[in-house]
């Protein structure tokens, strides 16, 4: 689970964000404060996250089936046993 379990987060050093922020101009008028290539790293990062809930829970049900495929499993061998055999 190493793939999605890094905590890393992208950082961009400062010398390097400067230069880019003195070629790229304010985009957006409601955050003049914010450079658009740190509104990028910020989306970035929200889908990143949002991409490690959605693993967490593909993860989450894909054990859940497995629990209902042996407990399936399990009813069918016992309907065998008694001598009722499911149809398909």
């Amino acid at each position: 689970m190493s793939w999605f379990a890094s905590d890393e987060e992208v950082q961009i050093p400062a010398d390097i964000l400067a230069r880019l922020e003195s070629r790229v101009g304010v985009g957006c008028f409601d955050e003049p404060e914010r450079s658009s290539v740190e509104r990028m790293v910020d989306i970035y990062q929200k889908i990143r996250w949002r991409n490690i809930q959605l693993e967490t829970e593909l993860i989450a049900a894909q054990t859940n089936m497995g629990y209902m495929r042996e407990q399936i499993e399990d009813l069918v061998s016992r309907l065998r046993k008694t001598g009722n055999e499911p149809r398909r």
